[in-house]
């Protein structure tokens, strides 16, 4: 099971946002948009319910982010995305993995799993 996960994203043009989760908690921080007007700023937190909770462990088992490799490049696009992945289970297991313009398979298990407990706004 989970203990924490932080998921970051930055777009070459200037957005930024990152996920903290927890079992029973998310914060979500960043920049939205190129131009820094404060309604662009993100700064939201919410509860995880015990059904949350579950739904994120079934994800890092269905994604099987335990197989994902340190690193995913795709350096022939100029712009796009670089994210990071930490996640650290119960049982002291630590995982990480990141990117520019590159996704693991899964991918699309984790991000839909954090956009639908969060709000966080995902790379797409």
């Amino acid at each position: 099971m989970f203990k924490k996960l932080t998921l970051e994203i930055q777009a070459a043009i200037s957005q930024s946002h990152t996920v903290f989760i927890e079992r029973d908690r998310y914060t979500i921080h960043g920049l939205l948009f190129e131009n820094p007007d404060p309604d662009n700023f993100l700064n939201k937190s919410g509860q995880i319910t015990e059904n949350g909770a579950a739904e994120i462990d079934k994800m890092i088992r269905d994604a099987r982010i335990d197989t994902w490799e340190r690193e995913y490049s795709e350096w022939e696009v100029l712009d796009g995305y670089s994210w990071l992945l930490d996640l650290e289970l119960e049982d002291g297991t630590i995982i990480r993995s990141g990117g520019q313009n590159a996704y693991p398979e899964g991918w699309g298990h984790l991000e839909a799993a954090v956009k639908r407990l969060t709000g966080w706004p995902g790379v797409r």
